[in-house]
């Protein structure tokens, strides 16, 4: 009974071939073969490399602004597979703690130098206060003396002067005076005694001193009138001009002091935060001594290139030292994978999102599934190439992890409609 099926099923399946070549068909076919205008011709495929890449990848790096150099003390082995939040990386904390100890004494350090400066400051503004004090007080003296003389001074040295010219007056009135009437007594009397001529001599020699005074007082008087007392008074004004120019240039200077003290105050508090800023981050990035990895996936060491791992190994050992920014490792989930290609510039016009392909993973050459192209680039990246993201069925897939290969083949057909 089995063997009589089995027959029945391969006699059906050898005849297949021949009723599909029923000469109906074969004159069909011979047809579309006969007309150039129904003719269609299929080029060969195109035929890429390609890359999984994992749609979801983080790259475990140093990035600190405070602690920039690490020295590694241990790493998971490349292609660990690790859950989020596993332990992946682990520094070595000793020049870590010795750096944040050094930052927290200068922190120390200039927090007790800016108590000092405060201090400082405070007394420069009580002096400012009474160096402004002062230029007021010389302003205020400087109107003082200047009003007291323009309206007091002034009038009573031109007062003096015009009395001292009054008494040197009268003084030469009476010796005249004494003097005439000494004379006209004497001339009455014939015979003058000698005495009477010694008392008259002396009248002439007092009324000759009192004209000399006279003459001197108008000399005097009149110089002080008319050059002394308006140089003093242009002196006046000139000294209370200087005085107020005095006082504007001590305000200025003040001002200007204070203003500039005040900005290297300011400077040195901001310093002094600065300071604390970076104590505090210093001491925040000191608890990333041990990297985790943010997400389900494989632990892949360096940096991924587009998908692909570096064409040298990468080897890190305890002690290696770091610098910051450095790629230390990639966490790749596979959970869900995508294929990078570098496409060619003479395949870009073929190349539309949407487009099916053909995948097939290099590790399993007998294994293909269908895909869709989901992204190209308007412009290459590099001359000559673009890029060109095809999405992956996870459901179809097994066994492929990120950074395998595989070939893309991408069917084309060009219709000749002559």
């Amino acid at each position: 009974m089995k063997f009589r099926t089995f027959s029945f099923m391969w006699l059906l399946v050898t005849a297949l071939p021949l009723l599909a070549d029923s000469p109906a068909e074969q004159e069909k076919q011979s047809d579309n073969k006969a007309d150039p205008k129904t003719a269609t011709e299929v080029s060969p495929p195109i035929k890429l490399d390609g890359i999984f890449q994992a749609v979801r990848q983080s790259e475990l790096m140093v990035d600190n602004e405070q602690l920039t150099e690490f020295k590694l003390l241990r790493i998971l082995p490349h292609g660990t597979t690790v859950k989020a939040g596993a332990p992946v990386i682990w520094f070595d904390t000793d020049g870590l703690d010795e750096k944040l100890e050094k930052a927290e004494t200068e922190y120390r350090l200039a927090e007790l130098q800016m108590e000092a400066d405060e201090f400082e400051y405070e007394q420069f503004l009580e002096s400012q206060e009474l160096d402004r004090d002062a230029a007021k007080r010389a302003r205020d003296n400087a109107r003082s003396d200047y009003d007291h003389f323009m309206k007091i001074q002034l009038e009573r040295e031109i007062a003096d002067a015009k009395q001292d010219l009054k008494s040197a007056e009268f003084s030469v009135e009476s010796a005249k005076e004494e003097l005439d009437q000494l004379t006209q007594m004497y001339e009455e009397d014939d015979l003058t005694e000698e005495s009477e001529e010694i008392v008259l001599r002396r009248a002439r020699f007092t009324y000759e001193s009192a004209m000399h005074r006279l003459t001197n007082s108008k000399i005097r008087i009149r110089r002080s009138l008319d050059v002394l007392i308006p140089r003093r008074e242009a002196s006046q004004e000139e000294t209370l001009d200087r005085a107020l120019m005095r006082y504007d240039k001590a305000m200025h200077d003040l001002d200007i002091a204070q203003r500039k003290r005040e900005l290297e105050m300011e400077r040195k508090r901001e310093d002094v935060e600065e300071t604390l800023r970076d104590y505090e981050q210093m001491r925040e990035e000191r608890k990333d001594v041990v990297l985790k990895a943010p997400h389900d996936g494989i632990v892949l060491h360096g940096k991924l290139n587009r998908g692909k791992l570096s064409d040298k190994p990468v080897s890190w050992s305890p002690g290696s030292k770091l610098a910051n920014r450095t790629v230390i490792a990639t966490i790749a989930d596979p959970a869900k994978l995508q294929v990078r290609v570098d496409l060619p510039e003479q395949h870009r016009a073929l190349i539309e999102p949407g487009k099916p392909v053909t995948l097939t993973a290099k590790a399993m050459p007998d294994v293909s599934f269908a895909a869709k192209v989901r992204e190209v680039a308007e412009v290459p990246y590099v001359p000559g190439k673009f890029d060109c993201v095809i999405s992956v069925p996870m459901r179809k897939v097994s066994g492929v992890r990120p950074t395998m290969a595989c070939e893309v083949e991408i069917e084309q057909q060009v219709q000749d409609d002559e």
